[in-house]
C-alpha cells in the first residue's frame, strides 16, 4: 500500500491541489488569463502582491507596460523545466480542475525549488527581446530579487 503523502494525512477533507505535474505542458501554447478590466497603477516605491494571471495580463500588454521598473511578488507553486528554467505557477480553473490552465512566468536568477513547493517570488519584469513573438506563445520573465518557501495557501487556484 502506498503511503500517504503528509499534506493529505493533514486534510482529509480535501483533494490535493493541481500541481507541477499538470503545469508542466511546455509544447501547449499558453493561453491568455481571464480578467476583468483595467488595472490599477504600480507604486514605484513598494513591491505590489499581485496574481500571476494579472503579471501575464500586464506583460502582453506591450502599449502600456506598467509592469517597467515595478517590484512585484507572486505567490505560487515550482515547475521545473526541462530546458533549466523553473516557473512561478498557478492554476486559473473556469468550472472544473480539468478545464484548469497553467499560469507561468519563468524566474530568473535563483535557484529552483523542488517542483511543487510553494513559494513567494519578488522581483521585476524582464521586457520580451523581440516585440515579434506572438503573446502566449512563451511565459513572461521576471528577475527574482527574493524566493520564500511558504505554506500552500488555503485557495490554491487563481
Amino acid at each position: 500500500m502506498a503511503a500517504v503523502p503528509a499534506r493529505l494525512r493533514d486534510r482529509p477533507d480535501r483533494a490535493p491541489a493541481l500541481g507541477a505535474f499538470a503545469a508542466r505542458g511546455e509544447d501547449a501554447p499558453i493561453r491568455p488569463p481571464t480578467t476583468t478590466g483595467s488595472y490599477v497603477p504600480l507604486s514605484a516605491e513598494k513591491i505590489t502582491s499581485m496574481a500571476v494571471g494579472e503579471f501575464i495580463g500586464r506583460a502582453w500588454d506591450f502599449r502600456k507596460r506598467t509592469l517597467t521598473g515595478r517590484k512585484v511578488r507572486l505567490t505560487g507553486f515550482v515547475v521545473r523545466s526541462k530546458k533549466d528554467r523553473w516557473y512561478v505557477t498557478r492554476m486559473q480553473m473556469s468550472c472544473y480542475a480539468a478545464d484548469a490552465i497553467a499560469l507561468k512566468v519563468a524566474v530568473l536568477g535563483a535557484a529552483p525549488p523542488p517542483d511543487d513547493t510553494w513559494v513567494e517570488v519578488t522581483g521585476t519584469w524582464v521586457p520580451p527581446r523581440s516585440r515579434k513573438i506572438p503573446n502566449g506563445t512563451v511565459p513572461p520573465e521576471m528577475t527574482a530579487s527574493r524566493v520564500t518557501e511558504i505554506p500552500e495557501p488555503s485557495e490554491p487556484y487563481e
